[in-house]
């Protein structure tokens, strides 16, 4: 069991470095023929609306989305590769934590950050009576890792680290 100011202290890191991505709402393209399952940033999709409208001499295509979705992995931008804000399922975060199991996470990497930040939004740290304790017990396990590969997470200076991001 991680103890409570220190799941504070891991969610402070993660925040931190979660709020240096620049995340945009996530959008989709309606319209005939048009592969709805793309994903886009609202310039990007309007773009291409206007490219589809153009090449087609048709009005029928608009942008749809701007709204949370659920995904089984982290959406990028189509075209620019931008964060989309989506939350993950549990197939995702499952898929998170097995990666930095088996690669490390590093606690200075935004994009390590906004995963895990990501993956404790949706699993939070008590198991859910319905879901599979070894989820969760991965999910611990990842936790100890990281704070005993960087004590400072659990030492009473973390809040020093944390500048490092400004």
């Amino acid at each position: 069991m991680i103890q409570k100011i220190v799941q504070r202290r891991l969610e402070a890191v993660f925040l931190a470095g979660a709020s240096r991505i620049d995340e945009w709402p996530e959008h989709w393209l309606t319209g005939k023929d048009v592969d709805q399952g793309e994903s886009y940033c609202l310039p990007c999709a309007e773009e291409e609306v206007e490219n589809l409208i153009k090449k087609n001499h048709s009005d029928d295509y608009f942008v749809d989305g701007g709204w949370g979705t659920g995904g089984d992995v982290q959406a990028f931008c189509e075209k620019c590769n931008r964060y989309l804000g989506n939350f993950f399922t549990l197939y995702a975060c499952e898929q998170e934590v097995l990666h930095f199991t088996d690669n490390g996470f590093d606690p200075r990497s935004a994009d390590d950050c906004y995963s895990m930040d990501k993956v404790i939004s949706t699993m939070e740290w008590q198991l859910i009576p319905e879901e599979k304790s070894e989820h969760y017990d991965a999910l611990h396990k990842l936790y100890r890792t990281i704070i005993n590969n960087f004590f400072w997470i659990s030492n009473s200076t973390y809040s020093e680290y944390l500048y490092m991001w400004n």
